[in-house]
């Protein structure tokens, strides 16, 4: 049997914290300076946080904070994120965040019809191409958060991003897709299998009552592999505190706009949806 990676490890003492911890939970939010959603801050020492779709997140220090999503985890995709403050000087905070993803899961290949597809070579006989599987992902950079007023914070987090697997995206027609792939079921195949890119995410969080959040962001993203810029992604959420319901759970509602890959962990490709809902409890202890 294949052992666990570390970040499962990881992942499964988190969750023996929450079976075995005795704090009860944080629910309403005293400033949005304790808001770690997307913005710089980072969990205290000790502090955790889970949820039903929500990654565990942990405070090693109260400088730094580790993240796993143990699902993930368990089907092979072994997974992780770290973020450290580097410094915090009046209403600005800074912290450096990086993540990493990749799949153990070995997808095989497939000869593809020329007469189906346009072939990827001049001597026009049909390639090896992999078919789609879970890719890889790392990402790193910086994010930083200004501070407006009590209840209101703006972020900014630049990013570089360097995503490897099967496949270079999803397509509907071939001219979606960079150099030397094309459109196949809704994913651009070809022989590179790697893709670079940087984006900037924008951020804007309110806090008009201790219970309830509002978070408007966007994200505008540059394929360097492509050299060419993807379709902005716009999100909406909303996120209320309980104060005695399920041991002070806070729900999550939000809406995303944009392109978005219905896809299995397993690399199967089902479209592409405009917009995505999404819903989730969560907990802070």
């Amino acid at each position: 049997m294949r052992q666990l990676p570390s970040a499962s490890n990881f992942a499964l003492l988190l969750a023996l914290c929450v079976v075995c911890g005795a704090r009860s939970a944080h629910a309403e939010w005293k400033s949005v300076r304790e808001v770690t959603l997307g913005t710089a801050q980072v969990l205290e020492q000790g502090s955790l946080t889970f949820g039903v779709i929500t990654p565990l997140a942990y405070g090693i220090n109260n400088r730094l904070t580790l993240q796993s999503h143990p699902v993930l985890n368990l089907l092979l995709v072994p997974n992780l994120t770290a973020r450290m403050r580097l410094f915090e000087q009046g209403e600005v905070i800074v912290s450096a965040t990086a993540s990493a993803r990749a799949s153990l899961y070995q997808a095989g290949s497939r000869s593809v019809d020329v007469a189906a597809v346009k072939p990827l070579g001049t001597d026009g006989q049909p390639r090896a191409l992999h078919e789609p599987g879970a890719p890889g992902l790392l990402d790193f950079g910086v994010v930083g958060t200004w501070y407006a007023a009590p209840q209101w914070a703006l972020s900014a987090t630049p990013m570089y991003a360097l995503r490897t697997g099967t496949h270079a995206g999803v397509c509907e027609t071939t001219s979606d897709c960079p150099g030397q792939h094309d459109c196949i079921e809704n994913r651009c195949i070809g022989e590179d299998t790697s893709s670079q890119g940087v984006a900037l995410g924008l951020e804007t969080h309110w806090l008009p009552r201790p219970s309830d959040l509002l978070v408007l962001g966007t994200t505008l993203r540059w394929n360097l592999s492509a050299s060419e810029a993807d379709r902005p992604a716009v999100h909406l959420y909303w996120a209320h505190a309980f104060t005695t319901w399920a041991n002070r759970a806070h729900l999550l509602v939000g809406l995303n706009f944009g392109r978005f890959e219905v896809r299995s962990v397993f690399g199967s490709t089902g479209g592409v949806l405009p917009l995505m809902p999404f819903v989730d409890l969560w907990w802070r202890l």
